[in-house]
């Protein structure tokens, strides 16, 4: 999603994004920014999830602004300035949902109910 709108990935690997254990449990904890979309979804209280990656955003595209990230900086979220729901994470919260976290829900029916919404606009 960064690369496709015009941001930029770094060209080393992060370390400490890659766990071992299911992804239905976390291994790090990301901080929401206050009044994003995110944070409006899921709350603005760190939250612990998942990861499973080992590239990072270096630049942040036109248009798109942080939204959420890890205590070491890492950007795990970003979302549209442009006011349609477009969001995106790096991490699993459909793994997360199965693992029946409430947080990983709220996000995952916030895509589904913005989707139909969508949907409606176009009919």
């Amino acid at each position: 999603m960064v690369e496709s709108f015009g941001g930029s990935l770094r060209t080393s690997l992060v370390s400490g994004h890659s766990q071992k254990c299911p992804g239905t449990e976390g291994s790090h904890s990301i901080h929401p920014v206050e009044e994003s979309l995110f944070a409006r979804i899921v709350g603005s209280e760190p939250w612990f999830v998942n990861s499973f990656h080992l590239q990072a955003v270096e630049r942040i595209p036109q248009g798109f602004v942080l939204s959420c990230s890890a205590e070491d900086d890492v950007c795990e979220g970003i979302e549209s300035t442009e006011g349609a729901f477009f969001l995106g994470v790096q991490f699993h919260p459909e793994e997360l949902f199965q693992g029946k976290d409430a947080r990983a829900e709220a996000l995952l029916r916030a895509f589904v109910d913005a989707a139909r919404a969508a949907q409606k606009r176009r009919c």
